[in-house]
């Protein structure tokens, strides 16, 4: 987030046509509401840490699939936002990573009363 920070949760995770939706949570703990956002994922099978080699996990970020995906909610002010996210091409049996990003388009502030 170019413009301040934000939360990210991962709240949901189950089947969905050929692939796995994924429900986050995206807390904006700012007083300034953004309208619009991409998130960027990376995700796949876990990483076997205990077998690591430097060529392993040069092999496990190249198998990692990757898509970028525009909302037109608003992440509101001191709210939360649930946001379902489509990873396609995904057995279940392989999911056990996700890497996101968020992006902002626009940012929004209260005018004085």
């Amino acid at each position: 987030v170019k413009n301040g920070f934000l939360l990210v949760s991962l709240r949901a995770v189950e089947p969905y046509l050929n692939g796995i939706k994924a429900v986050l949570d995206v807390g904006n703990p700012l007083t300034a509401s953004f309208n619009g956002f991409v998130v960027s994922a990376k995700w796949g099978r876990p990483f076997d840490y205990k077998n690591w080699t430097a060529e392993r996990y040069k092999e496990w970020q190249a198998s990692l699939q990757a898509r970028d995906e525009s909302f037109t909610e608003t992440l509101n002010a001191g709210s939360l936002t649930p946001v379902q996210l489509l990873l396609p091409n995904t057995p279940p049996a392989q999911f056990g990573y996700l890497e996101v990003s968020i992006e902002t388009n626009n940012i929004s502030l209260k005018r004085p009363f």
